[in-house]
């Protein structure tokens, strides 16, 4: 009987263990801002998250498999090595004047707040950016989006939405 309950707990600890890891990790990372635009309305699972994509505002000169871009004043710069910042993103470049991709392509919310969302990214007037954890490896965790400069939570309350 013992038995059966440890194998039963056992993943649900794994999974808890796994969690706390991940946010530690997480928040022991730098935070940086980049700017963030679109979405598609074609993709099936709309509404669980949103379907983004990070402009560093830097374009690629050629195609790398490792790319790097460094925080540079109000902007980022794309850089050869890692070595030449002390905080870093690492992503790829597909090709000459291609984006960097760093590989963020979704921002998780509930369901209900997600089509509000959708439409303030859709309108051109709206400034959007996604906080971002930076680790010192060059990974990075989307930490939370800010529509104008106010987190998205606070931006449904200002706008009565909440």
């Amino acid at each position: 009987m013992n038995k059966i309950r440890f194998l039963l707990w056992l993943p649900i600890a794994v999974l808890v263990l796994w969690t706390a890891s991940l946010s530690f990790e997480r928040s022991q990372g730098t935070f940086a801002e980049v700017r963030v635009e679109g979405f598609d309305p074609r993709d099936l699972l709309a509404g669980r998250y949103l379907r983004i994509q990070t402009d560093y505002g830097v374009k690629c000169d050629a195609y790398h498999s490792v790319a790097y871009v460094c925080p540079d004043g109000s902007g980022w710069k794309l850089v050869r090595s890692s070595k030449e910042c002390q905080t870093f993103v690492k992503g790829k470049c597909y090709g000459k004047n291609s984006r960097f991709d760093d590989g963020i392509r979704r921002f998780y919310v509930s369901e209900n707040k997600a089509f509000p969302l959708e439409s303030a990214l859709r309108d051109k007037n709206v400034n959007a950016t996604l906080v971002i954890s930076v680790l010192k490896d060059g990974r990075i965790f989307p930490v939370d989006l800010k529509i104008n400069g106010v987190p998205w939570k606070e931006w449904k309350l200002v706008q009565g939405q909440e």
